[in-house]
């Protein structure tokens, strides 16, 4: 005969099951997914960085883009989404000419082991605009 408390195998089990599927229903803190980026590279007809990148989206999310400069001649802009569809996107830069470029943005989820993740495509591919000096 057992005396005291015991923790009853199954619900150790049930426990054990919840804990691994966790992650299992959306990105989380659990998950190694990669954050659903909209990326855009933005270079300058003469090569040289500029500086000021702005760059505003339309589309099914709307709003401005993070933009940093690489370490090279080159600015990132991204933006985070979780919506498929199309988008324009206008850059501006001081001493620069407007630009626009558009991409269609398709959001899926895959499965990375336990856990599904969005992932975005565009197209084109590789999303770039150059500016031309104003």
């Amino acid at each position: 005969m057992r005396t005291g408390k015991s923790f009853p195998i199954g619900a150790l089990l049930i426990l054990a099951v919840a804990v691994l599927a966790s992650c299992g229903g959306t990105s989380s803190s659990w998950c190694p997914c990669p954050a659903p980026l909209f990326e855009l590279t933005v270079t300058t007809a003469s090569g040289e960085a500029a500086n000021g990148v702005v760059a505003s989206v339309s589309g099914p999310t709307t709003g401005a883009m993070d933009c940093s400069p690489t370490t090279g001649n080159a600015t990132l802009c991204y933006l985070g989404t979780s919506t498929s569809g199309t988008y324009s996107v206008q850059v501006t830069a001081p001493g620069f000419q407007a630009a626009n470029v558009s991409a269609v943005v398709s959001v899926a989820t895959a499965t990375t082991g336990a856990c599904i993740c969005e992932t975005v495509t565009t197209s084109p591919s590789n999303l770039s605009v150059t500016l031309n000096p104003s």
